[in-house]
């Protein structure tokens, strides 16, 4: 979905887009989640956000400056979920969430849109149905905010930069 605004497209949008759906992927994990808490009782989770906006995750740095209302409530509504999330659904479960970054070449979402056969690729049950070929240890290296029960999230500023120089090297070679 892209927003239209005074009748063009900006990059504003996509970047809002994006944020949005940051705030709906925790949603959708919690009523996972709660689907299934009393199954998981007790357990202590480790939950991963990855993404391809290095604005988005900008965006959520508490100082960050916003000017655009839109992107103001979906970074405080990301804040909110990811806090809901490491709550563990009312002290069911322990979790902590990572977020950070994948290129955009690696994520799933982005391969039906720049697809010529979205359909495959919703069928292919390793590009979409469970994402990228990656090691917990190759996700743990992307997150960039960390959520923990009980504390603010820890922002690696430092390591999104890095991450996001990474990614403008090989769009260059390409």
């Amino acid at each position: 979905t892209l927003a239209n605004s005074k009748s063009k497209l900006s990059k504003r949008n996509v970047i809002c887009n994006e944020t949005v759906a940051r705030v709906l992927g925790n949603n959708i994990l919690k009523d996972i989640l709660v689907s299934i808490s009393s199954q998981i009782k007790g357990a202590a989770i480790h939950l991963i956000n990855l993404g391809d906006s290095i604005s988005a995750l900008f965006s959520f740095h508490c100082k960050t400056k916003l000017a655009n209302t839109l992107m103001v409530n979906c970074s405080r509504k990301f804040y909110q979920t990811s806090q809901e999330l490491v709550e563990g659904c009312d002290g069911a479960f322990q979790a902590d969430l990572g977020v950070g970054y994948i290129e955009s070449s690696r994520n799933s979402a982005d391969s039906i849109s720049k697809s010529n056969n979205p359909i495959e690729v919703c069928n292919n049950p390793r590009i979409y149905r469970y994402g990228p070929e990656l090691s917990e240890e190759e996700m743990k290296d992307r997150i960039v905010i960390w959520y923990s029960k009980g504390s603010e999230p820890v922002f690696d500023g430092k390591k999104l930069l890095r991450l996001a120089h990474q990614e403008e090297n090989l769009k260059r070679k390409e």
